[in-house]
């Protein structure tokens, strides 16, 4: 059973693995800021996938919800009997030039999404 305390670390620190290790995207800075979320998940993935072998496996990205176009960004467990559904949120304080993206004033109190948010498990959605 996976806990949510130990993945949170595991996931941070997948995330500064990745980072280290200065992925490209496009024309931007070397690191793992200016990835789309799809790429943070699966470069993050694959660090914690090497850190804890076995540990949060199996999983899946990008799995579709029922009846919808929409996508769950990391589903664990097999089949649709998931354990932890997820939907990770990439925080962006700063844009590749040094401005906050999209926005002429920073209010941090409304702009900061949540990073990792969870759906219950009572909440079934397969």
């Amino acid at each position: 059973m996976i806990q949510l305390d130990a993945f949170v670390r595991d996931f941070a620190r997948g995330l500064e693995l990745a980072d280290a290790k200065a992925p490209v995207s496009k024309k931007w800075q070397p690191g793992i800021g200016p990835h789309d979320e799809q790429d943070v998940v699966r470069l993050v993935m694959e660090e914690v996938v090497e850190l804890k072998p076995g540990e949060y496996q199996p999983f899946v990205r990008e799995q579709k919800y029922p009846e919808s176009k929409n996508t769950c960004d990391l589903c664990f467990g097999q089949g649709q009997d998931f354990e932890w559904a997820m939907e990770v949120k990439a925080l962006r304080m700063l844009g590749d030039r040094g401005v906050v993206p999209g926005r002429k004033k920073w209010l941090p109190s409304v702009w900061v999404p949540p990073i990792l948010s969870m759906i219950p498990p009572q909440s079934r959605i397969w």
